[in-house]
């Protein structure tokens, strides 16, 4: 199933250290239409721990065999771990996360392809960026056999017994 057809939400991983920047990240993100839901990260680190949390869009998507999040858009420059080695981890995951990278920083950009990234998004983002970049995302995931697009994400809530 293309997942232009496909009428779930994308869950989506916004990594930014810089508040202000993730505060203008997850709104853009969050106003696309085919965004279920976005989970914020202040650093690298706790974008990892999220990994092994005890979310339950995440662990639902991982015991079906998808990737923990449809994407992953990330600041670079962050102290300890960069947006870059985080991205390495994520991009080694089997299925991984689709990657973009919002930076301020145009000269990593080289790099970020070399990961597999499908976007380099220069900081300040805007709205029209973002969705040309979630574009992308799309087109990313049409191209991966089987997988279906946000899995659980936007998934009505199982009836209640009683």
């Amino acid at each position: 199933m293309s997942a232009r057809d496909d009428n779930r939400k994308l869950l989506v991983l916004a990594v930014d250290d810089e508040l202000p920047g993730l505060d203008q990240l997850r709104p853009c993100l969050e106003s696309n239409d085919v965004v279920g839901r976005v989970i914020p990260a202040v650093d690298a680190s706790e974008a990892l721990r999220l990994l092994g949390s005890e979310d339950e869009d995440i662990n639902r998507r991982k015991d079906a065999g998808l990737p923990p999040v449809d994407a992953v858009f990330a600041d670079i420059n962050m102290p300890g771990l960069s947006g870059m080695e985080m991205s390495r981890v994520f991009a080694s995951l089997n299925p991984a996360p689709v990657l973009v990278f919002v930076t301020g920083y145009a000269s990593e950009a080289v790099d970020a392809f070399d990961l597999g990234a499908v976007d380099y998004v220069l900081k300040p983002a805007r709205q029209e960026r973002i969705d040309k970049a979630i574009g992308r995302v799309l087109d990313k995931l049409d191209t991966q056999p089987a997988r279906s697009v946000g899995a659980g994400a936007a998934a009505e809530p199982a009836a209640e017994d009683g």
